[in-house]
């Protein structure tokens, strides 16, 4: 099942359906561009959107508290009685001429993590794909796996890729 976020300040509202088939109808039709970050796969586009500062788009995503708490909750023993927990996303949104983030979907929920990724994106400031030298909107589908491994009541080691 697909469950979709719209970014809107602080406030995450799902994006209709119908409005996610107008982006696909509009990069067959050449009107936006399309990166898949994990598969590097880009359409319609020369070189696909950057996060100004950032090497990656991973980069940008910060662990939040409640995306925290949820991936402590869903953690699983290992033999070792070390809590081991580990959650894979996928989110996309478009990024406009401007370099600003909006209109999220989520291909693949990570409990409250979610909002981390949508939050992430929606701050950061992009350096928008280009044609042939000039800007396009584009839509990016973005993976990302989160890891959390440590002792039991002791999250050590926190990672975000």
């Amino acid at each position: 099942m697909l469950v979709g976020i719209q970014c809107k300040s602080a406030q995450y509202d799902f994006v209709q359906a119908d409005e996610r088939l107008q982006w696909q109808q509009k990069i067959k039709q050449g009107k936006i561009g399309f990166y898949d970050s994990e598969k590097r796969v880009l359409a319609n586009i020369d070189q696909p959107p950057k996060v100004k500062g950032e090497k990656t788009l991973r980069d940008v995503v910060a662990i939040t508290q409640p995306c925290l708490e949820y991936l402590s909750k869903h953690a699983k023993k290992t033999a070792e009685q070390k809590v081991k927990v580990s959650e894979r996303g996928k989110i996309e949104f478009l990024v406009n001429n401007k370099g600003q983030a909006s209109n999220f979907f989520l291909l693949k929920s990570v409990g409250k993590c979610d909002k981390t990724l949508a939050k992430s994106f929606e701050q950061a400031t992009f350096i928008p794909a280009s044609v042939d030298g000039q800007p396009m909107p584009t839509l990016i589908h973005f993976s990302m796996s989160f890891n959390l491994v440590g002792l039991q009541h002791q999250q050590k080691n926190i990672r975000n890729w």
